[in-house]
């Protein structure tokens, strides 16, 4: 019987940490577990708003409640407005539900709606994308949920 010895040089020392370090980079990067989504609704409460121009101002209070109030609708004369928010994680997408009231041509006067939403994780950074399917307008936003934070964004094409 004869014996096969294999000499191990430090090319093949070299190969071999190669596909080892390969190996945990593919196992470092791969993603991990996406977390489950959950969706809530809210309906808002009509307000009359001084603001004509579309747009959002998200606020976060002391208890990590986050108001979004929605500037620049219009035609919600006895109308509704609601939204649909669904949270994966640290991803928030947020899709806007409006119901037109009666149409008064003679009524100029600017609505808003304020939606207060106690489903934001608290002392998270966010990515937060809410979309107007009825006016064809979107805005992005990443930002930490925590108390004091007051941003204002214009909703765009």
């Amino acid at each position: 019987m004869t014996l096969l010895w294999i000499a191990i040089g430090a090319v093949e020392v070299c190969v071999l940490l190669f596909i080892v370090a390969a190996a945990v980079i593919a196992l470092a990067s791969r993603p991990g577990a996406k977390a489950e989504a959950e969706t809530y609704f809210y309906a808002g409460e009509i307000c009359v708003d001084n603001s004509c121009e579309p747009g959002l101002t998200i606020t976060v209070d002391d208890d990590y409640r986050t108001t979004i109030a929605r500037h620049g609708l219009s035609g919600l004369t006895g109308g509704a407005a609601s939204i649909a928010v669904t949270v994966t994680g640290a991803e928030v997408y947020i899709e806007e539900r409006i119901t037109p009231g009666r149409l008064d041509p003679t009524d100029i006067t600017p609505y808003g709606a304020i939606f207060l939403l106690d489903c934001m994780p608290p002392n998270t950074r966010i990515h937060f994308r809410y979309n107007s399917s009825a006016e064809s307008r979107s805005v992005s936003q990443t930002f930490t949920v925590k108390p004091g934070f007051n941003y204002t964004l214009p909703l765009s094409h």
